[in-house]
């Protein structure tokens, strides 16, 4: 009688229910492996390349609203630079205390900010900066700024200016701008070499700065509409 039931085949619940019992945990396990590589997959290949990449860098926490404005009007004075369908900023801010920041040369740098702001310059998407006046300096040691007169016609280029690389952004119509008046008016505006001119190699390709440097001009010849 036994030896019957040994012979007898199970049916293919009876065979379910079998493996989960003695491989429940191994199923489970693979299950959520499974599930993870989906996910993963779905997100990197849905993920579109940013076409412009801008960093800022001062006292200052945009909401998420703020940073929503911020985005909106980037999109609405740039183009689809990269060809992707969508148009897309990667922002990326890091907030630190203006103490001191009369004098950079001694300015209490917060090394979490610090070493998030190095990673960036050597190896990040940030082409445009928004910075304090401190990390301008850095970005100035780095030495991978352009010249104002080399990326901007003359007419973007206002009166007053830090000097040949930078210009504070309340002297930006742009500043006006829903999002960007959130900012303080004492950040400064600049962008990085081309990666043709620049010693430090950040993997950028040309294409990706030619767009960084056309919303760069954008963001210069921003006229703010004047409300009738």
């Amino acid at each position: 009688m036994k030896s019957a039931e040994k012979d007898r085949k199970l049916t293919f619940k009876e065979w379910l229910e079998h493996i989960w019992y003695y491989y429940k945990w191994q199923i489970l396990i693979l299950g959520l492996i499974a599930v993870f590589i989906i996910v993963a997959t779905v997100q990197l290949f849905s993920k579109s390349e940013p076409d412009v990449g801008i960093m800022v860098v001062g006292k200052t926490a945009l909401t998420a609203e703020g940073t929503e404005d911020f985005k909106e009007v980037c999109y609405s004075i740039m183009s689809d630079y990269n060809g992707d369908g969508e148009k897309n900023v990667n922002y990326l801010e890091l907030t630190v205390s203006d103490e001191d920041e009369a004098n950079a040369a001694q300015y209490n740098f917060d090394q979490t900010a610090l070493q998030r702001f190095n990673t960036e310059v050597t190896s990040g998407n940030s082409i445009i900066y928004l910075v304090n006046e401190a990390y301008y300096e850095r970005l100035k040691e780095f030495g991978v700024l352009s010249k104002l007169s080399d990326v901007l016609p003359a007419s973007a280029i206002p009166s007053e200016t830090v000097d040949e690389y930078g210009v504070y952004l309340r002297e930006l119509e742009l500043h006006f701008a829903e999002g960007f008046r959130r900012l303080p008016g004492n950040l400064i505006v600049c962008l990085r070499r081309s990666p043709e001119e620049d010693t430090i190699t950040y993997g950028r390709t040309m294409e990706y700065w030619r767009a960084n440097q056309l919303f760069f001009r954008n963001m210069f010849e921003y006229k703010h509409p004047t409300e009738e």
